[in-house]
């Protein structure tokens, strides 16, 4: 590959990076948003009792983790490409 294919390559690792993040943001935000609302919920039912009277507590979702791991592989990618194509212009 050439210093102008790996550049391209390394911006759009950097682009799926940033839109990984922000997937696995708002999966965790919704997920947050959920539990609150369940948790709300199970206090002003009378049958609270009967659905397990403990709060529950957000996690993060299988999305999310996905979501940074694949962010994480496209910025090591990004970062690599970068890294190589440097490297081609300090040999030309």
């Amino acid at each position: 590959m050439d210093r102008k294919q790996l550049n391209i390559t390394a911006s759009i690792c950097a682009v799926i990076c940033v839109v990984s993040i922000f997937v696995a943001v708002e999966r965790y935000n919704t997920n947050v948003a959920n539990v609150e609302a369940m948790n709300q919920m199970q206090g002003s039912s009378p049958f609270a009792a009967m659905l397990g009277g403990a709060e529950m507590e957000p996690a993060v979702p299988a999305a999310s983790r996905y979501a940074i791991l694949f962010a994480a592989l496209s910025g090591i990618g990004g970062v690599l490409s970068l890294v190589k194509s440097r490297a081609l212009v300090s040999t030309a």
